[in-house]
């Protein structure tokens, strides 16, 4: 799936008719952007389709995505951790980690 696709379902799923709050802990603004939190799409030169899993995107505004740098926090990488695994258990994200075709230090 693309990640224009994958980023209107999750607008779909996780907001009430498409709107959703930004997902970085505090804010209160519209989403807008889709982040890939513990993953990078890029590793190097290659390009990881594999990160564009709704697993690994969160759903966050201009402003903690381009500018302030609240969507690249640690602290934001573990809340949205907390929250995946509430959202889909965390038998099932730690076996979407495990599951990724390139060994990576985790967070």
């Amino acid at each position: 799936m693309k990640l224009g696709e994958l980023k209107r379902l999750l607008f779909l799923e996780r907001g009430k008719y498409g709107i959703v709050k930004c997902e970085v802990e505090g804010c209160d603004q519209l989403a807008e952007h889709a982040h890939h939190v513990f993953y990078r799409r890029k590793k190097g030169k290659k390009d990881v389709k594999e990160f564009d899993q709704k697993e690994n995107i969160q759903l966050v505004c201009e402003n903690c995505h381009m500018y302030n740098g609240k969507a690249l926090t640690m602290e934001n990488k573990y809340q949205f951790w907390e929250k995946q695994c509430a959202r889909y258990g965390k038998d099932h994200m730690e076996g979407w980690r495990e599951s990724l075709p390139v060994r990576i230090k985790h967070f």
